[in-house]
């Protein structure tokens, strides 16, 4: 999810770092474009894009071979209540499944740091994205419990302007 609103804003605020090398990892070509587009030329030298899905774990596993990061933030999710309610599947397949491939590789890889980022409604879950985000943090708690990784879970609430959020249906 490193192109989408959150990932974006993300690696942006990277470059206030001196970082080396920023990859992103994103299923959303035109974001990809679209964030490309946004950074300058020095900042363009500073990444590399990646178009994968984190559901494919043939690819996952690539890309953290190729590159073997330090840290990684993990934001890539579906977070829409009402498509989730109707696509449970996709969602358990993202949500969950793709947060267990990127944990999975993370230790496989030594990678240091892991930030996933979750939802205000995995508090007290009341609909398919609150559960699943739920079990992506469990994941995220008991990968470190037995590895050596360090591991960390920010909530966030509804973030104003953000891909799909109420701001859009405003304007």
């Amino acid at each position: 999810g490193g192109a989408g609103s959150i990932g974006s804003f993300v690696v942006k605020d990277l470059f206030k770092f001196k970082v080396k090398k920023i990859i992103i990892v994103d299923n959303n070509e035109y974001n990809l474009f679209k964030l490309k587009l946004s950074l300058t030329k020095k900042n363009i030298d500073k990444i590399e894009l990646n178009l994968a899905n984190i559901e494919n774990n043939f690819q996952i596993k690539k890309i953290f071979k190729k590159y073997f990061p330090d840290i990684v933030f993990h934001v890539a999710a579906l977070k829409h209540v009402e498509y989730l309610e109707n696509n449970t599947n996709q969602g358990i397949l993202t949500n969950i499944l793709g947060t267990d491939n990127i944990l999975k590789y993370s230790v496989k890889n030594k990678v240091k740091y892991f930030i996933n980022v979750s939802t205000d409604k995995a508090a007290d879950p009341e609909n398919i994205l609150g559960i699943t985000k739920l079990i992506g943090e469990y994941l995220c708690n008991n990968y470190s419990l037995k590895n050596n990784i360090k591991i960390g879970i920010v909530r966030f609430g509804n973030v104003f302007n953000s891909n799909g959020s109420v701001s859009e249906v405003f304007k």
